[in-house]
This record gives C-alpha cells, sequence and structure tokens, in this order.
C-alpha cells in the first residue's frame, strides 16, 4: 500500500534537504539580528575617559605632534636593535645617541596628532604581528623615553625623572585619542598607565597627595575602559567558531555610522566583516552573513570616514590565503 520503504525514506530525507535550501535562500537576504551584546548603549557610545588626560599633563600647544613622532618613528626603525636594548638594558649615556627619546619630549606640550592616519593603507589592515610597524615603533620610542626617566628616579633626580614620564604620558594620550585601531587605543593606555604609575610614586616622595589622588583617579578610569575594550575586543577578534556566528549580527551593526560613535570599533568590526567573507562561525555560521559581507563591504568604502573606507578596501582585498595567515 506504502510502496517501497526505502523509496519513502529517500523522499523524506530529499524533502528535508529542499526545506533547508528553501530557509537558507530565504534567510539570504538578511544577516543574523545583534545580541543584547551588541545592542548594549555602552557598548556602541565613545569612549572618552572619565578623567581628561590633559589634568595629569598639560598639552596647550595645538601643532599637530604627527611630524615630530613620524622623525622618531622613522629613527627607531633605523635602529630598531639600538632601541630594543636600551629599554632592556641601556645606560643613561647611551640614550644620547637615541634621538626618537629627544623628539618624544619635544612633543610633550602638542595637544593633538595625525600618525597613522598620515599612511592610512599601512596603518589599517590585517597584521601578523597584531599592530602596523609605525605603531610598534612609536610605542618603543615611549618606553626609551619610560627608562630613561627611571634611571633619573635611581639617581633621585624626581623632577628630571618627570619630564620624561610626562613625555611617555603625553605620547600615550595622543595615541588614544587618534584612536583608529584596536592596538593603538590599547597601547596607548598601556603608556599613559606605566607613566602614570611612576610618576604616581614620584608624587609620594614628594608627598604630594592631591597628586597622588588624581593619578589613583586617572588611573581606576582607565581600568574601566580598558576592562570595556578587552570585552568588545573578544568578540570582535574571536576565532572561536560559536562565538563568531553567535556575534556576527553584532559586528554588522558595529559598522554602522549611525549607530557605533566609537570610530575604531568600526574600523575593526568592518575588518572582521573582510573575514566573514572565509568563515562565519563554520557550521554554526548563516550562509547570509556570509554572503552579506562583500555586499556590506561594497557600502563601506564609500563611507566618508576615511579610516573606516581603508578598512573596507584591505577586507575587500582579503584573500583567501590571507586570511589563513592571520586566522
Amino acid at each position: 500500500m506504502w510502496g517501497n520503504r526505502n523509496g519513502w525514506i529517500i523522499a523524506g530525507i530529499l524533502f528535508l534537504l529542499i526545506m533547508w535550501g528553501a530557509w537558507q535562500a530565504f534567510g539570504i537576504n538578511y544577516v543574523t539580528s545583534p545580541t543584547a551584546f551588541g545592542k548594549n548603549p555602552a557598548r556602541l557610545a565613545k569612549m572618552d575617559l572619565e578623567v581628561n588626560p590633559a589634568t595629569i599633563v598639560a598639552t596647550p600647544d595645538s601643532t599637530d605632534a604627527g611630524p615630530i613622532y613620524r622623525r622618531a618613528i622613522d629613527d627607531v626603525k633605523a635602529n630598531l636593535s639600538k632601541y630594543q636594548r636600551f629599554v632592556e638594558s641601556g645606560k643613561l649615556a647611551d640614550a644620547k645617541s637615541l634621538s626618537a627619546i629627544d623628539l618624544v619630549l619635544e612633543a610633550t606640550p602638542m595637544n593633538r596628532m595625525t600618525l597613522l592616519m598620515q599612511k592610512p593603507e599601512a596603518n589599517i589592515g590585517y597584521f601578523r604581528d597584531a599592530a602596523p610597524e609605525d605603531l610598534l615603533a612609536i610605542e618603543l620610542a615611549g618606553k626609551a623615553v619610560e627608562r630613561v626617566g627611571l634611571m633619573h628616579v635611581a639617581d633621585k633626580k624626581l623632577k628630571e625623572a618627570n619630564k620624561y614620564f610626562e613625555a611617555s604620558f603625553a605620547l600615550g594620550a595622543k595615541m588614544y585619542a587618534e584612536r583608529v585601531i584596536f592596538m593603538q587605543a590599547f597601547k596607548g593606555i598601556g603608556l599613559m598607565n606605566g607613566a602614570a604609575e611612576m610618576m604616581r610614586s614620584t608624587a609620594e616622595m614628594d608627598k604630594d597627595e592631591a597628586r597622588v589622588k588624581k593619578l589613583e583617579s586617572f588611573l581606576a578610569s582607565t581600568k574601566k575602559t580598558t576592562g570595556l575594550m578587552i570585552e568588545m575586543w573578544k568578540v570582535i577578534n574571536s576565532v572561536d567558531n560559536p562565538t563568531i556566528a553567535r556575534h556576527a549580527g553584532d559586528i554588522y551593526l558595529f559598522t554602522q555610522a549611525d549607530q557605533m560613535q566609537e570610530r575604531l570599533w568600526r574600523v575593526e568590526s568592518t575588518l572582521k566583516v573582510g573575514r566573514f567573507k572565509y568563515n562565519v562561525g563554520g557550521a554554526e555560521g548563516r550562509f547570509a552573513d556570509q554572503m552579506g559581507a562583500p555586499i556590506r563591504l561594497a557600502e563601506l568604502e564609500k563611507d566618508p570616514d576615511p579610516a573606516v573606507a581603508t578598512a573596507a578596501r584591505a577586507a575587500s582585498a582579503l584573500t583567501v590565503q590571507d586570511f589563513r595567515s592571520i586566522k
């Protein structure tokens, strides 16, 4: 009466496959909806620090410090091993041959910087070392400056030491203010925190309680911001398939200018969409999230923010071979 049993089983399987295909086709025009994580207003807001860095180190000069820091970067790149040795075990006399130290000092009073955006194509994209060379070089210059300050503390020359700590702090503050990519903001906060800790120590030695309290308040504000940054970065930069699939809608939301107010997350999420071309969470990911990637990137290549547009071009150009090398 019912015909061949195996035939019915095969027919049933084919029906399920057809229905699955139809569901995928129906869903191809929309990406995954954002989660509560992504829709949280705190994650969509700008990451301005609660304590303004300018209240710690005054920067009254409106000159763009970018060209000075660019010269520092060039010297670090040309003498990389010398700077690395100095940061690890150098002596005060060695600092005289490292011109980036004086350049960072010179830029201390300047309150703005165009650095990574001087060469956006070189500094926004996918990097095997997690950060572009320019960023690693200027960070090393800041650490060299901090080491000079520490050596002055050892000699009990606190006023001289603070001059170097303030220079390193001001560099970190300008890195954070520009914050085109995550690593720039993260390393900028790192330089500020390191310098602030040293300045707090010298303030304690000077028995300057007001200064100590101000620095402690600043360090508390950066701790809060760093926590938020790390939470976001764990989602955006994740290579865990379930996490990628679960938050694909959040990533798409973060690319939207009318939703995400923090520029660096728009940039990093745009780069993440580039990875969606090849992975949206393995078997748990949705086909629509993968198919939507080139469409969203084409839109973002026209974004009025040059950092986002640069990220979109890098993401569109990402090949599967490149993807596998940075994964």
